[in-house]
């Protein structure tokens, strides 16, 4: 699951995950396995569209879906906040 803690990484670093490799610390690279950078990354980009307008009904709700699937529940507004 995404929580506030990891994406308050995935923000400090501007979800540059070439940047996490480098400066990320060790506590860091256990608490976010890559599918939760894509995960994050994937998340962000769909909300950032239904925002907008751009999708269809029947895909916002798959995103708010895969929302409440992925993300913890304190952590939602964080991450509609970031897209």
């Amino acid at each position: 699951m995404i929580s506030r803690k990891k994406l308050s990484i995935y923000k400090r670093l501007n979800g540059d995950d070439d940047m996490f490799s480098y400066i990320g610390t060790e506590d860091e690279k256990q608490l976010i396995a890559p599918e939760d950078w894509s995960q994050i990354r994937l998340l962000i980009t769909e909300l950032g569209q239904l925002k907008a307008g751009l999708v269809s009904e029947e895909y916002a709700v798959r995103i708010r879906e895969h929302l409440r699937q992925k993300v913890e529940a304190d952590a939602i507004d964080d991450i509609v906040g970031m897209a």
